[in-house]
């Protein structure tokens, strides 16, 4: 694994009090160590606005913008799309995409990881310096508010619920295990982690779908979805070299 690079980051304000709030509601405003030194280091000035980063687990190029935005000495409002789906019409109509990292300075939406990497340092001091010094107006990009235990799914209701389930379990092993960049993925890590053993006790469970009931969309999309979690358990237990390889700079919402 690639060891962390980026600047450490906390939540924003009292920790204890945000945590349970992170937890629930599945989104999480961090500011980086520097800005914290200068919040308890003199003029106590804070930032009036935001950085919304809206993202889902297991993306490498979300890790990836998370750390450079880390570094920049602004609050960063980290909304994970996965938990939040009703989000989803909202970001795409927003942005007019339909990939993750969408990235919003205050109400400034500057594109994906792609654009902020090639960014021009000066255009990026100057939204810097836009959500240092303005709030946020009030039409920014929303924050959800939705409980996500109301999204919870039960793991006997069928194929479309048990993918769900494999998914979410992938996208959160995935997360755990990318390094710091998003360039690289632990697959010998990955295998020796009890979520995965886990992982391969609810895909054995693709064998008795009954695929007599399903459409022919919907047989397609599952002969997909297998496909991709046979080959995903093939490169763990084969403990392939750590790599994620070269891909689009974005992923699919």
């Amino acid at each position: 694994m690639v060891p962390a690079t980026a600047t450490s980051t906390s939540p924003c304000g009292d920790d204890n009090a945000l945590r349970p709030l992170v937890s629930r509601f599945g989104f999480s405003c961090r500011r980086s160590s520097r800005v914290k030194a200068k919040r308890h280091g003199g003029d106590g000035e804070q930032p009036l606005g935001r950085v919304t980063l809206y993202s889902i687990q297991g993306c490498p190029h979300c890790v990836q913008a998370k750390a450079t935005l880390g570094r920049l000495g602004v609050p960063v409002c980290d909304v994970d799309l996965g938990k939040h789906p009703g989000l989803r019409a909202r970001v795409k109509e927003l942005t007019g995409r339909t990939t993750v990292p969408q990235i919003f300075f205050n109400s400034v939406h500057i594109g994906g990881n792609d654009e902020l990497q090639k960014m021009n340092p000066t255009e990026l001091e100057r939204l810097v310096n836009l959500v240092t010094n303005e709030p946020i107006s009030i039409d920014g990009p929303p924050l959800p508010m939705d409980d996500p235990s109301e999204e919870t799914v039960n793991e006997s209701d069928g194929a479309a619920e048990l993918s769900l389930i494999l998914r979410d379990l992938i996208l959160k092993l995935f997360t755990q295990h990318l390094s710091s960049d998003g360039k690289f993925v632990d697959y010998k890590g990955m295998s020796a982690n009890p979520a995965f053993d886990r992982y391969c006790d609810l895909a054995i469970q693709l064998q008795r779908v009954e695929l007599l009931s399903l459409s022919r969309e919907e047989k397609l999309a599952f002969f997909i979805t297998s496909t991709m979690h046979w080959l995903f358990m093939g490169f763990c237990v084969l403990e392939l070299p750590p790599t994620c390889g070269k891909g689009t700079s974005s992923s699919t919402m």
